[in-house]
């Protein structure tokens, strides 16, 4: 059976996307593991949040399917914070900024892409500073080879 890439729906990439981030020993330095696709209610900081940007776009000549993310690297309430924020939002970007192919069971990324990164705001209900960081993915349907 042939699957075209074109027709063919991947699996949501957003759970490979908080894997790598929470994996990458420059972000767990710093987070210690927590990087995140929820909501932040409860959790501790420094931390990251990883939202949908809710765009997706598919290259019908490839079949390659492009995701829009945003993680918010949020740093503790204190005079350190927005240094902490920033590092943390580099630490992402080194992540999987600019990363080529790489294939998991369920989905394979072809490339990913820092989009952009913002300056450091301040969260209106907590008072933390969290940097934005926009990211995207490339992913194929099926398995790559």
């Amino acid at each position: 059976m042939t699957i075209d890439p074109r027709t063919t729906d991947p699996i949501d990439p957003m759970g490979k996307l908080i894997t790598e981030i929470r994996d990458d020993p420059g972000v767990f330095a710093i987070a210690a593991g927590r990087v995140s696709g929820q909501q932040r209610d409860t959790m501790a900081v420094p931390c990251v949040i990883v939202i949908d940007l809710g765009s997706s776009k598919v290259s019908s000549e490839s079949g390659v399917r492009r995701y829009s993310y945003g993680a918010r690297c949020y740093g503790p309430n204190a005079a350190t914070g927005d240094i902490t924020a920033k590092q943390l939002a580099n630490a992402v970007v080194g992540a999987v900024g600019s990363r080529g192919p790489r294939r998991y069971a369920t989905v394979g990324i072809y490339r990913s892409t820092e989009v952009s990164s913002g300056p450091v705001l301040i969260d209106p209900d907590t008072r933390e500073p969290y940097v934005i960081v926009s990211l995207e993915l490339a992913v194929v349907a099926g398995a790559m080879t």
